[in-house]
């Protein structure tokens, strides 16, 4: 679903200002997908303890932080980025990511009710 959000995205913005545009809405959404698969990577370890596993999550969420804010600082660095259009795609990525979440059912209790 986000690859074809990103697709959409990257074409509008092809649309609206060319390539350097499409790039960029690309290039945002890489940064999504990078520090995404950094965080879900380190969560992933297992650990021996639920307070051993959550410092990592939270460790795992604040590098990737870090590196979100890193990685726009060297896309300002970028020759002809289209800001509106890295924005663009680095939110299309969490608004796909967010809608599978809720559409696939992530927001219900265990007997199958929808959570408050």
């Amino acid at each position: 679903m986000q690859v074809v959000v990103v697709i959409t995205v990257a074409l509008l913005s092809f649309m609206a200002g060319g390539r350097a545009a499409a790039l960029s809405a690309l290039g945002g959404a890489a940064v999504a997908w990078v520090t995404t698969l950094y965080a879900s990577c380190r969560a992933s370890v297992p650990e021996r303890t639920a307070g051993a596993a959550l410092q990592r999550v939270m460790i795992g969420e604040f590098i990737k932080v870090l590196s979100t804010i890193a990685l726009f600082a060297a896309a300002s660095r970028v020759p002809h980025v289209v800001w509106p259009a890295l924005l663009g795609g680095y939110v299309a990525v969490l608004a796909a990511f967010w809608l599978s979440f809720v559409t696939a059912g992530g927001g219900q209790d265990t007997d199958g009710t929808r959570a408050p």
